[in-house]
Order: structure tokens, then C-alpha cells, then sequence
């Protein structure tokens, strides 16, 4: 919407727009570009921020997965299944959600039966948490870890050393180690 407006040059236009009234089309260029700049910055600061308490490759994940339990694909294949096989009702989009969710877990997934998957969880259990008997403690690598080598199908020591940085730095001349604990994680692989 237009309105005329007087001033001291003459008559000018002035624009009526979602972010306000502007006595010329000036005016109204410099409001939006100080509005990109300030939304830049403050996106640019969010990030910053954001960045240094969430990074992944340093295992930082953020408040939100302190206590989180991580699930692998084949786990998730298991809960899915579960859900689709009962009789609750899913609106339409609820099941298409689920459905290709379980499509896909499924198809990425390294441990083939629900007991398979099950083994090698408390497998990872034994051998990752120190032993309560005083026997010796299981090796040194975090849920996260595991459930990334689990998912994605890194079974073998030199290839977690290679694509998960925090590995890298806890197994440096530890190899043999790491190689003992995932060879003895594909025994539950299909």
C-alpha cells in the first residue's frame, strides 16, 4: 500500500511493508541490509557458540546425550519391527515414517537377528565396562564409538582408526587391542 507523503525535497513515496513504514525506498534497502547483517552475526555467534559444545569427532554431543543411550541400526531394526507388528493404529504418515525408518535401519544393519544383536550388546558390555570382580578392566572406548563402528559396519582397527579421530588418539599404540575387541564383535555379524 502506498501513502503520499510531503517533505522537504518535494513529494516522495512511501512503502508499506512487513518490516514497517519507510519514507523512501533508501530508507527501506538500508533497514533489510542492517537485518541481514544483525542476522548474520547473531547466526554467526549462535554457531560459534554451538560449535564449541557440540562436536562429534571430540565426542562432544551436548547436554542433550549425557545420559542418552546410544542405539545401533539393528536395534533400532528390533524396536521397529516390534511396532509395526502390533495392532496399535499409526495415522498414515505415522506408518510411512516408521516404515521407511525400518526399511532403512534395516538394510544397514551388521547383526541380522534380534539375538544376534543382543549377543553382541552384551558383548560390547563385558568388554567395554571394568569388571566388578576385580578382574581386568574392559578397553577403553565409548558407547558413541561403538554404536558409529556398529552402524556404519567399521570392523576392522584400522579403519576406526582412520575414520573416528577420538579412536585414533586413545589406540595409538594400542592396535592390537582395538583389532582384539572388533574381531571379537564380528563374531556376531552376519
Amino acid at each position: 500500500e502506498l501513502h503520499e507523503r510531503a517533505s522537504a525535497g518535494g513529494s516522495e513515496k512511501a512503502q508499506m511493508s512487513d518490516s514497517g513504514l519507510y519514507q523512501t525506498k533508501q530508507e527501506e534497502k538500508n533497514y533489510d541490509a542492517s537485518r541481514r547483517l544483525h542476522s548474520q552475526s547473531s547466526s554467526s555467534h549462535f554457531m560459534d557458540q554451538k560449535s564449541m559444545e557440540v562436536d562429534a569427532s571430540q565426542l562432544n554431543l551436548g547436554k542433550d546425550f549425557d545420559d542418552a543411550h546410544c542405539l545401533w541400526n539393528a536395534e533400532v531394526a528390533v524396536i521397529l519391527d516390534t511396532l509395526l507388528k502390533k495392532k496399535e493404529k499409526l495415522s498414515d504418515r505415522n506408518k510411512d515414517l516408521v516404515k521407511t525408518t525400518f526399511d532403512y535401519v534395516n538394510k544397514f544393519k551388521y547383526f541380522p537377528t534380534k539375538e544376534m544383536a543382543k549377543k553382541a550388546r552384551e558383548y560390547v558390555e563385558k568388554n567395554t565396562k571394568p569388571d566388578k570382580e576385580g578382574g581386568k578392566p574392559g578397553i577403553d572406548i565409548e558407547e558413541f564409538e561403538v554404536a558409529v563402528m556398529a552402524s556404519t559396519g567399521i570392523f576392522q582397527a584400522e579403519e576406526a582408526r582412520e575414520l573416528l579421530p577420538t579412536v585414533k588418539e586413545k589406540f595409538e599404540g594400542r592396535e592390537d587391542e582395538l583389532e582384539d575387541f572388533l574381531s571379537g564383535l564380528t563374531e556376531y555379524v552376519g
